[in-house]
């Protein structure tokens, strides 16, 4: 197993919210930082510790959707990206940045980048591919597994970055209903994605987000809820199941 580090938030005292109230703790905690040389400074710091044992850096989660990142701006993430990537490579030459983690397949958001030169900051590009229906349909172009990650790719080309694109989440909730597809299509498009990620010699590492369920009250019907392999008392799904035979 090894461990890729997604690095994002801000606390109070850094973030750019302009009407926070740090001694309340009262703030905007989806706003981005209010100077990138800070969190730069702390990847560096991160790097220091535990470089030996990161195999590589995510630079913020998100930042195309306000949940993750308040106004979201590809200017205001690449000027983030770029002080990130110049303190980690700067502190260990070799080590691996992944920039985007963009959420879906939001090509207008990756253009803006491409607009700040974004492609010499990062040395993979990371997406969150996550789809309503199944992996190879695409009546949802850009909400489409297959054709989402295809129209990145295209973009990506069109910009001449040829550098690799991690998946860095990308899963179906078992619950029925809600943004869920039951348990049944989340083992079918397991599956399906394996098969369709084998033909992407562009695509090196894929994560299937999550491990657990994170309903521990057992009673939420939030479809993120139920991602996982695992219930969440820790028992195995049939889509856990499949992929231990899978592996073996």
């Amino acid at each position: 197993m090894s461990v890729y580090l997604v690095v994002g938030g801000s606390p109070c005292w850094a973030a750019a919210d302009p009407y926070k109230n740090c001694q309340w703790d009262s703030y905007d905690r989806a706003a981005g930082p209010s100077n990138s040389a800070d969190y730069a400074n702390m990847m560096r710091e991160l790097v220091r510790r535990h470089g030996k044992q990161v195999v590589a850096w995510e630079v913020w989660n998100e930042p195309n959707i306000g949940r993750f990142w308040t106004n979201p701006d590809p200017v205001a993430y690449t000027n983030l990206l770029a002080a990130a990537s110049a303190a980690i490579k700067d502190q260990q030459w070799n080590a691996t940045v992944l920039g985007g983690a963009l959420a879906g397949t939001d090509v207008n958001f990756l253009l803006g980048m491409y607009a700040q030169d974004a492609a010499q900051y990062y040395d993979a590009l990371s997406i969150h591919p996550y789809a309503t229906g199944a992996p190879n349909d695409c009546s949802q172009y850009m909400a489409s597994f297959y054709c989402g990650v295809e129209g990145m790719r295209a973009m990506m080309i069109h910009n001449k970055d040829y550098k690799p694109m991690w998946l860095t989440e990308f899963g179906w909730s078992s619950l029925n209903g809600q943004g869920g597809v039951g348990e049944y299509n989340q083992q079918r498009y397991l599956q399906q994605s394996i098969e369709r990620i084998q033909q992407w010699d562009f695509v090196p590492v894929a994560s299937w987000y999550n491990l657990i369920d994170t309903n521990f009250d057992q009673s939420a019907a939030v479809s993120e809820h139920h991602m996982g392999l695992f219930y969440s008392d820790f028992r195995p799904k049939p889509v856990a199941n499949w992929l231990k035979g899978y592996r073996q």
